[in-house]
């Protein structure tokens, strides 16, 4: 995914706005509010977790449940739909996923491998062609990595290197997320509201989840920016201590 594409959608998230994926359909940032209410946030992660999943995430699921699964043989939309077609249960999840990000009711030709984004005479499709595309929109909105387009012409020696780096990423990313001591997000929202001097839970219901963890991220570096600069006016090695400007962008 572009850079450029990438900002775009980061700030339309920042503004809550919707980003149009293609003719296809509105993929809408959700806001604290929804996520705390109307969604609510078991929800909001189990939603989330189906529209960015990839081959790594599978492979790691059914590594826990004593299944071997080479990553590189993962359809990650075939998948969805052949699990969706097995599983009564998780198709409703798949559709109120796509409910809740996209706005619209969903349809899915099992045997066709095609989601229908609303009437299917307008003929609105996610197929495993675009789904990838689908997906990193998703995932900028809601601050997850994207996951980069393999590179042009990739020998099959390099792929198998590539796809092992990332798997090792993947499975890093899955043990932090799963990190017991990391501040839950209650206790983001309420650090928040004290980063914010003078914010309420009221106004901060607000707040697109973009924004909310861009700001929350931006406040952090503001304020190891402050006591680097502190310790080194007091003292420290400035070659130890070496404040980093906090107005950059930051990565997802």
């Amino acid at each position: 995914m572009q850079s450029e594409l990438i900002t775009e959608i980061q700030s339309k998230a920042f503004f809550n706005y919707p980003y149009a994926f293609s003719s296809i359909c509105l993929v809408y940032p959700l806001t604290i509010g929804q996520i705390m209410g109307s969604v609510g946030m078991l929800n909001y992660s189990s939603y989330l977790s189906i529209l960015t999943m990839d081959e790594f995430d599978i492979a790691e699921n059914a590594k826990r449940k004593g299944i071997t699964i080479d990553p590189s043989t993962i359809n990650t939309f075939h998948f969805i739909i052949d699990s969706a077609k097995q599983n009564y249960s998780f198709l409703l999840e798949v559709k109120n996923a796509f409910r809740t990000f996209v706005g619209e009711e969903i349809t899915i030709l099992f045997d066709e491998y095609i989601i229908v984004i609303g009437d299917l005479e307008e003929k609105r499709f996610i197929t495993s062609e675009n789904f990838g595309d689908f997906q990193n929109i998703v995932r900028v909105q809601n601050k997850k990595t994207v996951k980069e387009d393999p590179p042009p012409d990739e020998s099959p020696i390099r792929r198998k290197f590539r796809m092992k780096a990332e798997y090792r990423d993947a499975v890093k990313r899955n043990q932090k997320s799963n990190d017991p001591n990391a501040p839950d997000f209650l206790a983001l929202m309420s650090s928040f509201c004290c980063y914010k001097d003078g914010i309420t839970p009221e106004e901060l219901k607000n707040y697109s989840f973009f924004a909310f963890k861009e700001e929350f991220e931006r406040h952090q570096l503001r304020e190891k920016y402050s006591i680097d600069v502190k310790s080194i006016l007091a003292g420290a090695d400035p070659k130890k201590v070496k404040p980093e400007p906090w107005i950059k962008k930051i990565s997802n």
